[in-house]
């Protein structure tokens, strides 16, 4: 099928710093990380709003995340690898403002970041949920955002009407609406992933799976339970799709 995926996309190449930290954390490390010099890790908080940096994408490898204590060297954190990203000491230190970030099945949680992607594949950070809590939404596989949708991904329907594709020696059957033009994305990539509620015209919910978020920047492709004729009547032309529980607006012109 021409203008749809018929694989699991893979992350993009980092672009990134070409050297890597000159330590690297273990699973229990024995001491603070010391990233490159363009990136010193402060002691001190940042209360600034943060959110997951430009270039970072926070998708968890196959690995549980882990606990991490180490009194004498740091204060208790959390450590979840992920795939091979950019490169991001930031914010750095400790204590740092509190960040809401969305994992599977649409939960989300508040969290402390210490790096956004360590060595380019570690994301550690601080929170007061049990490490139970954490594996649950941020387990393996997913795809951790600021929002369930990615950064810069915009759900605005152009005029025409959403189709449903049916190709069953290609890919499962799924359905395909044209967005205006947006940032591009092709995650989270593959099929019968976690289901986010987005809500459509006057307050409807459909529940996805989404396929790929922005194919080719325009084209927002899913799985779902619900028919073509709901899809048709919720996600109208012109419509502004957004996550249940985010702030709503009607039919954009």
């Amino acid at each position: 099928l021409s203008d749809a995926p018929t694989m699991h996309p893979s992350p993009a190449s980092s672009d990134g710093p070409s050297v890597q930290p000159t330590l690297q954390l273990s699973d229990a490390p024995t001491m603070n990380p010391s990233p490159a010099s363009s990136h010193t890790l402060s002691t001190q908080p940042s209360m600034t709003k943060l959110s997951i940096p430009s270039g970072v994408t926070l998708l968890r490898d196959n690995s549980p995340c882990v606990f991490q204590v180490n009194p004498s060297n740091h204060p208790d954190r959390f450590k979840c690898l992920i795939e091979p990203t950019e490169i991001s000491s930031d914010p750095g230190g400790h204590g740092n403002a509190l960040t809401r970030v969305w994992g599977a099945d649409n939960c989300n949680l508040d969290i402390r970041p210490t790096t956004w992607a360590w060595a380019g594949n570690m994301f550690i950070f601080e929170s007061l949920d049990s490490l139970d809590v954490i594996n649950a939404c941020f387990g393996p596989n997913t795809l951790i955002t600021n929002t369930p949708i990615p950064n810069g991904i915009v759900l605005k329907r152009d005029s025409s009407d959403c189709i449903s594709q049916v190709n069953p020696s290609n890919h499962p059957d799924r359905f395909k609406c044209f967005i205006e033009q947006t940032a591009v994305s092709s995650l989270p990539g593959g099929y019968e992933n976690n289901e986010v509620p987005l809500v459509g015209f006057e307050g409807c919910v459909i529940y996805v799976r989404p396929v790929t978020w922005s194919w080719e920047g325009n084209g927002f492709i899913f799985e779902s339970s619900a028919s073509l004729a709901a899809i048709k009547d919720c996600f109208v032309g012109g419509q502004l799709m957004k996550v249940a529980g985010a702030a709503q607006s009607d039919v954009f012109e």
